[in-house]
C-alpha cells in the first residue's frame, strides 16, 4: 500500500471515524431486535419496488 500512499490504521481510528459519519456499530449500538428505520438504515430500503419484501407490511407499521 506504500505506493497509493496508504497508512495504518487503528481500530480506536477506525471507530472515531464510524461516529463521526453517523453509523452504528453492530452489536454495541444496533442488533439483530432493531428495525433498519430504528438503525437509521432507511436509505437501505426501498419501499417504492414494484415487487413486495418479506417484512415491508411490518416495517411501514
Amino acid at each position: 500500500g506504500d505506493d497509493l500512499g496508504l497508512k495504518l490504521a487503528g481500530v480506536e481510528a477506525l471507530s472515531s471515524l464510524r461516529i463521526e459519519k453517523g453509523y452504528c456499530a453492530w452489536g454495541h449500538e444496533i442488533g439483530p431486535d432493531d428495525t433498519p428505520l430504528q438503525a437509521g438504515l432507511e436509505f437501505a430500503v426501498k419501499f417504492n419496488k414494484p415487487e413486495s419484501f418479506i417484512g415491508k407490511e411490518a416495517l411501514l407499521k
